[in-house]
């Protein structure tokens, strides 16, 4: 392994971390003027930028989001670097997005950041489970069942089609954060 990729390699672990950390959301209502943090979910994700900015705005944070977790998995998966040290970067992008540390503002769930690290991961798969995730979607309203769905049709797809255990794990790992911090995060209106 040359110096060079051993550099790359090292310092992309920290690196997925910050990527994590910056939330798209919170920059993006501070620029509108508004507080995200205090109006409506409290959550700087999509689902609230859509609700209490508007559309427009949502639908970018979603897409913004969805490539901020695409991005530093891709790198390291283009690397050809064993499933574990993907699965490695994926758990530093979601850490840094869902505990901000050492901001003092808590992080999002992670949902959009999640699934582009999945798409990032299984390709396919993830277009697979685009089609029933989209109909739920468009039939439930609820976002939250639309990623859980997306979650696991991506890790069980994932594994027929590529039969990588460790790349299958570590998404499930990923899936059960977001849902762990949701169920945290909205404790209060799951009564």
């Amino acid at each position: 392994m040359a110096s060079n990729e051993l550099i790359l390699l090292c310092s992309l672990l920290p690196i997925s971390y910050i990527v994590g950390v910056i939330q798209i959301g919170d920059l993006i209502a501070r620029l509108k003027g508004i507080n995200i943090r205090v109006v409506g979910t409290r959550n700087p994700g999509a689902s609230n930028i859509y609700a209490e900015i508007g559309p427009a705005y949502g639908v970018a944070i979603f897409f913004l989001d969805l490539a901020k977790g695409f991005g530093p998995v891709a790198v390291a998966s283009s690397l050809g670097q064993p499933s574990w040290y993907v699965g490695i970067v994926l758990a530093c992008l979601i850490t840094g997005h869902q505990t901000r540390f050492p901001l003092r503002t808590s992080g999002g769930t992670g949902m959009a950041a999640a699934m582009g690290a999945g798409i990032a991961v299984f390709p396919l798969p993830a277009l697979i489970a685009a089609i029933p995730a989209s109909m739920v979607l468009f039939l439930s309203r609820k976002p939250s069942y639309t990623g859980v769905l997306a979650f696991l049709v991506t890790i069980t797809s994932g594994w027929l089609i590529v039969e990588d255990l460790v790349l299958s794990i570590a998404v499930l790992a990923l899936a059960t954060m977001v849902l762990v911090k949701y169920r945290s995060q909205y404790s209060y209106l799951l009564g």
